[in-house]
């Protein structure tokens, strides 16, 4: 009997891989790829790990690090990203982690900005250094106020959460009418021709990374899951590359980008390695 998908409650999955002794699996009702796993260990051990990684974020992988910021600054100078922060003036980043895109947006005039991250180091660090109000801990333990935000942004976050439901039915109630949820996750189509083409063929590379990702969503599957949290209004587009590593591999990125926009213009599908998600909270 296999863990029940979180959209449609169905136990029926079918078995993609194993990764460090997870099981992946695929929903055959929705399709959504999670792990099949309840072990109440996962959640301390990916805990410890995003400690380890903002510790020692600048020193071991800098490049990385670079690349979000100047990813944050392309959406915030785009047009969907000037669009989204017209008349926003309280907004919330759950999993902020050292506060960059938090940052950007006090240097743009916002006038208030929250933080929130499950890593204390990251949290300290941010208050210290950009003076913006954060909170360590789960969404739930923040208390935020009913209707509380006019836009509230999850970069690359959604995935790492254990109860993505429970967490999008809190954001809806700390969203005001008319406010505004944004999402960055990986894609699973791509993660599913990643496997199929790097894993099974040339049995080079993990694709799923099951310790830290809990879920791997779809379009299709994520905008349902948004539905059943009770959001409407949702627009759902490719998301910006993060550019780093080798010049093969930016160009390659870049490349792949600009092609995943064309074919979303003419069929207004998805296949690159990301997608952004925004939808809205009516009441």
């Amino acid at each position: 009997m296999s863990k029940p998908c979180i959209i449609c409650n169905n136990s029926d999955s079918a078995l993609i891989t194993i990764e460090d002794q997870l099981l992946v699996v695929r929903c055959r009702v929705c399709g959504l790829i999670y792990v099949d796993s309840e072990s109440p260990g996962e959640v301390e051990s990916q805990a410890q790990h995003w400690e380890d990684l903002y510790f020692d974020l600048h020193t071991n992988s800098p490049d990385r690090y670079e690349s979000r910021k100047i990813l944050f600054r392309k959406f915030l100078k785009s047009k969907k990203g000037k669009m989204l922060l017209e008349r926003k003036n309280r907004v919330l980043d759950i999993g902020c982690g050292k506060g960059s895109f938090l940052h950007l947006l006090s240097r743009m005039g916002i006038k208030e900005i929250y933080g929130l991250d499950t890593s204390e180091i990251a949290i300290q660090f941010m208050k210290k250094r950009n003076g913006i109000n954060a909170f360590a801990g789960d969404l739930k333990d923040a208390n935020y106020r009913d209707n509380f935000f006019d836009l509230i942004t999850l970069w690359d976050v959604l995935e790492h959460i254990p109860d993505a439901t429970l967490i999008l039915t809190e954001i809806r109630r700390i969203l005001r009418k008319e406010g505004i949820l944004y999402i960055r996750v990986p894609n699973a189509h791509y993660l599913l021709f990643k496997y199929f083409i790097w894993g099974k063929i040339f049995k080079q590379e993990k694709c799923f990374i099951p310790k830290y990702h809990y879920y791997n969503f779809s379009p299709g599957n994520l905008r349902r899951i948004l539905k059943k949290a009770g959001f409407e209004r949702i627009d759902i587009r490719p998301g910006m590359p993060e550019i780093y590593g080798s010049l093969v591999r930016r160009f390659v990125h870049r490349i792949l980008y600009v092609m995943s926009l064309f074919i979303f213009m003419g069929t207004r599908r998805i296949p690159f390695t990301c997608f952004m998600i925004e939808a809205e909270s009516l009441r």
